[in-house]
């Protein structure tokens, strides 16, 4: 859950975690503002990032996953930019829900139970 940012925290948000394509899609889309728009990247990678550590065991970074297209009925898919462990391939995607308010946004993961290999 995130606050949605603005100011200084938005600034951050939209350079450490976006790179310049969803930089791009969040200046172009109007489906959300992109305050808005931007936490909810921000929430989706760090919940991506808490879902799949458990399998990687390792720190990636927010460039390990890219959004290709505006958020649509609450879900927000990440695309994988490069091969994170053998069970997680460059290319394979992931639906990170959400929910936002006024104020809040909320994204979560659910992915079935995966192996890591040793």
């Amino acid at each position: 859950m995130e606050a949605i940012a603005s100011g200084h925290a938005l600034e951050s948000i939209l350079s450490m975690t976006a790179n310049q394509r969803e930089r791009a899609l969040i200046a172009r889309q109007t489906a959300l503002p992109p305050d808005r728009l931007a936490t909810l990247l921000f929430s989706a990678k760090e919940t991506l990032f808490k879902g799949l550590y458990p399998v990687v065991r390792r720190f990636f970074g927010f460039d390990c996953a890219e959004l290709r297209t505006p958020p649509a009925n609450g879900c927000l898919r990440l695309h994988l930019t490069q091969t994170l462990c053998g069970e997680l391939p460059a290319g394979e995607s992931y639906d990170i829900r959400s929910d936002t308010t006024a104020d809040w946004v909320l994204t979560w993961l659910a992915v079935h139970r995966l192996r890591r290999q040793a």
